[in-house]
């Protein structure tokens, strides 16, 4: 708004010269535009800085409940749902952004790993299993998975290494293999909390 304020204050000085009379007039007219558009201004960011507080208070709520859920060794969570809740909960500061969402990712991908393996325990169970039994095949079920994955990603890794790719190819497959690497560390925590379990 400064900027603009500036920019009306030198089209103001390149109008030429008006009668005395009819200056003071136009003056204190133009004076109270500039003021007005001022306090408006300084309202609009004073209700930015409130929302971005609710918001950083949403976004901490879902994520502690989040927390709780990813404790569950089946937890019951709608993560479509919860994905689409956050992109709606508001905008934080720029400076919390970053560590926010990479939180929420970090949650979510464990509670999906977790829904998918509890759906695949129970459809390989046996009726009647005991909770020691199921527990012993979620954790082997859960090292087929992460085997998978880490071959998949050697496989990956061998591939990237053969491409003499563009950069913004080259952005597109450090991604990919960001996001390779992230599945089998998620695998690879998730394994050391059934174990402890």
């Amino acid at each position: 708004i400064k900027a603009l304020q500036k920019q009306l204050m030198t089209e103001w000085k390149e109008l030429g010269k008006i009668k005395p009379e009819k200056h003071s007039e136009f003056w204190t007219k133009f004076q109270a535009m500039l003021k007005a558009a001022s306090n408006q201004s300084r309202g609009a960011q004073q209700h930015r800085k409130a929302s971005a507080e609710e918001a950083l208070k949403r976004k901490r709520a879902m994520l502690d409940e989040l927390q709780k859920l990813s404790d569950e060794l089946e937890p019951r969570v709608n993560l479509n749902q919860v994905r689409k809740e956050w992109k709606t909960s508001g905008f934080v500061p720029r400076e919390m952004n970053q560590e926010l969402n990479d939180t929420f990712y970090q949650v979510t991908s464990l509670l999906s790993e977790k829904v998918f393996l509890a759906q695949l325990v129970n459809k390989k169970a046996d009726k009647g299993i005991s909770e020691e039994e199921k527990g012993k095949l979620r954790i082997k079920l859960l090292y087929d998975l992460l085997n998978r994955d880490l071959g998949e990603l050697q496989t990956f890794e061998e591939n990237v290494e053969k491409f003499n790719t563009s950069k913004g190819l080259d952005n597109l497959l450090e991604q990919k293999l960001l996001q390779q690497k992230r599945k089998v560390q998620i695998k690879r925590d998730l394994l050391e909390q059934l174990k402890k379990a």
